[in-house]
Order: C-alpha cells, then sequence, then structure tokens
C-alpha cells in the first residue's frame, strides 16, 4: 500500500498527504484494536494491561516494528499484543472470548464509523467545492481527510480479517482455543508451529503472487472480505468506492 501510494500519479506534495493520512489511519487502527483487547480485560476482572500502562492512546505503548512495517507495506500486520492474565477473569470462557473478539469488532466499528463520516465529509465538500477549488489549504486539507477516512475503512477490514484467522498467536485461535476440548491436536500444532504457518502465508504468499495473484490465499482472502463490506458500505451510505 505504501509502495502504491508513492507509485502513484499526482503532485509529490499530494502523495506526502496522503502517505500521512496513511500513518494516522494505521496507528488509528492498531492503537484501539490494543486498547480494547486490554479495556475488555479489566472489565472481565484482569487490570494486568492497566497496571502495564496500555490503556492508553500513547502509539508508542503498542508499537511493534515488525507489524507496523507488516502493515504499512504489505498491507496487515500487528501491534504490540497487551499483556492479560485470564487467571484474572472472573469467567474463564467468557472473558477470553469476549477479549479476543474485542479488537476485531472494534476495527469492525472503526471501519464503518468511517464509512459515515467519509460519506458526509463528501457531501460537504460537494456543497463548498467552488470554495475549495479557490484555496490549495483547503484542496490539501480535503485530501487528507479523505484519505484518511478512505484508509481507515481498508486498514481497519484488513485487521479485522486478519486477525480472526484462526492461526496462532491471532485472536481467532484465541477463539478456537477457548472452544475446544483440552489437547486438541490443531491447537497443540498451531501452538508449535502457528508462527512459522502465518509467516509462511506472508512470505510465499507475496512471493507467488508475482506468478500470479491466485497463488496469494492469504490475500484473497483478505481481499474477498475487505472488498465485500466496501461494497456493502458503498451500497448503504452511497459511497463512490
Amino acid at each position: 500500500m505504501l509502495i502504491n501510494i508513492l507509485r502513484g500519479e499526482g503532485e509529490i506534495s499530494e502523495k506526502l498527504i496522503m502517505l500521512f493520512a496513511y500513518l494516522g489511519a494505521i496507528l488509528l487502527a492498531i492503537i484501539m484494536h490494543e486498547t480494547a483487547h486490554g479495556y475488555i480485560a479489566m472489565k472481565n476482572g484482569d487490570y494486568t494491561a492497566k497496571f502495564c500502562g496500555r490503556l492508553s492512546l500513547n502509539p508508542v505503548k503498542h508499537f511493534d516494528p515488525i507489524g507496523f512495517l507488516m502493515l504499512a507495506f504489505v498491507g496487515f500486520g500487528w501491534a504490540k499484543p497487551v499483556p492479560i492474565d485470564p487467571n484474572n477473569f472472573r469467567s474463564y470462557k467468557k472473558g477470553m472470548i469476549t477479549v479476543s473478539i474485542a479488537g476485531v469488532v472494534t476495527n469492525l466499528i472503526l471501519a464503518t464509523v468511517s464509512a459515515i463520516l467519509l460519506a458526509l465529509f463528501l457531501l460537504l465538500v460537494k456543497a463548498i467545492a467552488a470554495t475549495v477549488a479557490t484555496s490549495l489549504f483547503l484542496r490539501y486539507f480535503v485530501i487528507l481527510v479523505e484519505y484518511f477516512f478512505l484508509y481507515s475503512i481498508i486498514i481497519n477490514l484488513t485487521l479485522m480479517a486478519f486477525n480472526i484467522l484462526p492461526i496462532y498467536p491471532l485472536d481467532g485461535f484465541r477463539i478456537v482455543e477457548t472452544l475446544t476440548k483440552p489437547n486438541n491436536k490443531y491447537v497443540t500444532f498451531m501452538r508449535r508451529y502457528g508462527v512459522m504457518v502465518l509467516f509462511g502465508l506472508l512470505i510465499l504468499g507475496n512471493l507467488l503472487s508475482y506468478i500470479s495473484p491466485y497463488f496469494d490465499i492469504l490475500g484473497l482472502y483478505i481481499n474477498a472480505v475487505t472488498s465485500g463490506f466496501i461494497k456493502l458500505f458503498s451500497v448503504i451510505f452511497g459511497l463512490p468506492l
């Protein structure tokens, strides 16, 4: 995504504004995703994230360099996981499930809110189009806000689709682990090899995509989910997406 912005058409000043919008959307998405995990954990009785200072909107608290670079260049990645102690949950199963889905639900909410705000903003821009056309500052401001909401939709939907996968250490795996019996073979396998499976899908998929996009299974899945929701937002909110 980052490379596509820099390679795209337009003035260098517009590309820089789009770049800032993209990075801002990334930070908002990963901060809210991880903070949601910690907040719901606290509601279930575990204050570990709060005591560690992770219930914070400070991006430094949640920054993971590899995950951030993956998100910036590949399109999907992760933040530093929020520390959680399930032993403190009042109900283990309820706590694990609600904490696990908190991040992806937050990303879906952020994507939906961004779609609504983008639709309202575009209506406003249309109403004052003549004024925008005569002001360089307003034109750049419109580009910044419009692309921030657009990237926020895409990034949050991507994070939602990515994190719901039942692969360790993603949120989807935590749900599967909680709902299955002890010593489940799939859970055992994923705990041992999940990280390798995940990186294998990421790296191998990107390499094979140069041969054919149909070889990138993870990419096809992410694109299918994000495209489906974007089409839904377009119909509901009348967005030209």
